[in-house]
């Protein structure tokens, strides 16, 4: 095959030589880009997320594994999610009203485990390995707490 430049001068090369460049070059950048997308859920959403507290009536105080947090509303507290079977004891407080208890628990995320044994095999099960090794498999049950706390009559 034939190759003229731009300055005019000719380049002859064997037929099979550019199709063996073409393919490597398609295969090396295939794996690069497969290898930066691993891990998907530890790149789009990483180890913590994002918890909302919200009650009626408003400024009352939050506790979470009976630390105070802060007073309600009580927006985007980071709380690790990678932990597996965990649970967040949460409680709200105010004065004359009957605290509030729940829980906030991790869970599987089906979907995250989904995309990376199925759309990332490709990369050998380091995309797996990756997120099961982190947690970042794992997501809350819940993300926003809301509550009506209800009055205690004197």
């Amino acid at each position: 095959m034939k190759i003229t430049f731009p300055d005019g001068n000719i380049k002859e090369f064997p037929e099979n030589s550019i199709r063996f460049d073409i393919a490597k070059c398609i295969s090396i950048i295939t794996i690069a880009i497969t290898m930066l997308l691993s891990g998907c859920a530890s790149i789009f959403k990483g180890n913590f997320e994002k918890v909302n507290f919200y009650s009626n009536p408003s400024n009352a105080d939050v506790y979470i594994n009976g630390q105070f947090a802060g007073i309600t509303p009580l927006l985007d507290v980071k709380l690790r999610s990678n932990l597996s079977d965990y649970t967040y004891l949460i409680e709200i407080r105010k004065k004359g009203f009957v605290p509030y208890k729940t829980t906030i628990n991790t869970k599987l995320h089906a979907g995250y485990v989904a995309l990376d044994v199925i759309a990332f095999l490709p990369t050998f099960g380091i995309a797996p390995a990756i997120d099961s090794r982190n947690g970042s498999w794992y997501t809350f049950d819940e993300n926003d707490i809301r509550t009506i706390l209800r009055y205690i009559p004197e």
